[in-house]
């Protein structure tokens, strides 16, 4: 990864100025300094990034993005971006707080969910074992 990601992430606030409410930075580039990308969770204002990712590309110098959509992501993977993240933009206090707030509930809601999946998983694996 080209040096200084971390440095240059103040450069895309004005990439995300327009159709974007929310970016949390997660993933290894906040567990170390040797990172193999950057994970980037968007919340767009409509239902697509649109061309977000190529501006981001630029802005940062590297094709190593990953950008998740907050809209389609699994209330499990929404969950660990706010638990784990760093929220680096928000357009106002208030979608940040809902944004959360609906996050925790549906992972709460889908826990069960969850459980019978891994569960169900379990009995596959141990019937082919």
């Amino acid at each position: 990864m080209p040096p200084g990601i971390k440095e240059r992430l103040h450069l895309l606030t004005p990439l995300f100025e327009e159709g974007v409410l929310l970016v949390y930075l997660f993933g290894s580039l906040l567990k170390s300094e040797i990172s193999r990308d950057v994970d980037l969770a968007v919340l767009p204002a409509k239902e697509d990034l649109g061309s977000l990712r190529e501006k981001v590309y630029e802005a940062l110098d590297t094709l190593r993005i990953d950008l998740v959509n907050l809209k389609t992501a699994s209330p499990l993977l929404r969950f660990e971006v706010i638990k784990t993240g760093v929220l680096i933009y928000k357009k106002d206090e208030g979608i940040e707080n809902d944004f959360e707030l609906n996050t925790i509930k549906e992972y709460r809601d889908t826990i069960h969910l969850r459980k019978m999946q891994a569960k169900m998983l379990e009995e596959r694996i141990n019937r082919w074992s």
